[in-house]
């Protein structure tokens, strides 16, 4: 089952802002440099803005049938059920691999290397059924 990540406006706002300035940097780039310049500067802020892109249409959550498997655009990571231990609303700012500020706090548990892992499924609630349902011993906070 998967759940795409929930964007509120703000994250997504900040998404478009740096996605018109990365291409408008490329276009004054193109117009203002000599040289390799010219083309290195608006190939490297096109890219990252297409990187921006790629983050804010592809990141989403799936409950695989051993693993919860994060993806957010270019990064994915699989956290394996028996390692999630807890997991909580929370709201806060940041990017982490959440495009929401209402998100839901993972703690493995088991691995504090992994620390926690943010996320911000939509349909919140029954993301947290379903987790539950492969976690029969997760702590809903």
């Amino acid at each position: 089952m998967q759940y795409p990540s929930s964007r509120c406006p703000g994250m997504t706002a900040i998404f478009a802002l740096l996605f018109i300035l990365l291409s408008a940097a490329a276009v004054l780039s193109v117009l203002f440099l000599d040289g390799v310049l010219r083309v290195l500067f608006p190939v490297m802020e096109l890219a990252i803005a297409a990187l921006f892109v790629w983050v804010l249409t592809g990141t989403r959550y799936t409950l695989a049938e051993n693993a919860l498997i994060l993806q957010c655009g270019p990064i994915r990571d699989e956290l394996p059920y028996r390692e999630i231990k807890s997991v909580y609303k929370t709201r806060g700012h940041g990017f982490l691999m959440a495009l929401d500020f209402d998100r839901l706090e993972l703690n493995p548990g088991l691995d504090p290397t992994r620390g926690k892992i943010v996320l911000s499924p939509v349909r919140e609630d029954e993301f947290i059924e379903e987790l539950r349902k492969r976690c029969p011993e997760l702590i809903v906070k």
